[in-house]
């Protein structure tokens, strides 16, 4: 992870084949409401192409189980509130701790608030998303983070209507995902190993 933004947003393989075939390691999600859950994954089930990795309740009892854990290669991407106890049981049990952004100052705020509460625990960077890259709002939000020597991905991920309405199907299109999951996969074997 550099500070020096990475310009190039390419779209790499464009099914969900690109998944099938990454380096990372498994992946289970949890997000913290049991009902999105359902329907995060449910989704995909009903249209005949499920999620290729397991959807759970993010509560205090798995993230517990996590914190108890012996490591694997296995990945666990936590989806947290901002604030609260579970963020807190999150940050005990975190390796690494993404925080998404987008360039409204108010988001931004926050982001640092948690961002600073996300260091006294583990690694943390800032992920901007929504991004639209010819406004005035990136390259002020682009500057501050420079400026500040705020922590963030190179990656950046631009605001898409196809994002938006995806909850719970596989991408047809990666986007700016698959260079994301490249650098955490260069992030967790350089940094976390």
């Amino acid at each position: 992870m550099t500070v020096k933004p990475s310009c190039k947003q390419t779209i790499k393989q464009s099914d969900n084949q690109a998944i099938k075939q990454s380096t990372m390691p498994t992946i289970r999600r949890m997000v913290p409401n049991p009902r999105r859950k359902h329907h995060a994954s449910s989704v995909g089930e009903q249209a005949g192409d499920p999620l290729p990795f397991d959807v759970l309740p993010a509560n205090m009892a798995t993230l517990a189980y996590l914190g108890g854990a012996p490591a694997t290669k296995e990945w666990s991407i936590i989806d947290a509130p901002p604030q609260g106890p579970l963020l807190d049981k999150t940050l005990a049990v975190a390796d690494f701790v993404i925080l998404p952004t987008s360039d409204s100052p108010m988001d931004l705020q926050q982001a640092w608030d948690t961002l600073d509460r996300a260091r006294h625990a583990t690694r943390a960077a800032l992920l901007p998303v929504r991004v639209e890259a010819n406004t005035n709002a990136w390259a002020q939000t682009l500057a501050t983070l420079e400026q500040t020597d705020t922590a963030r991905f190179d990656t950046f991920i631009a605001k898409r209507q196809p994002i938006k309405t995806s909850l719970g199907m596989n991408p047809k299109q990666l986007y700016e995902y698959r260079e994301l999951a490249d650098e955490l996969t260069r992030i967790a074997k350089e940094e976390l190993a």
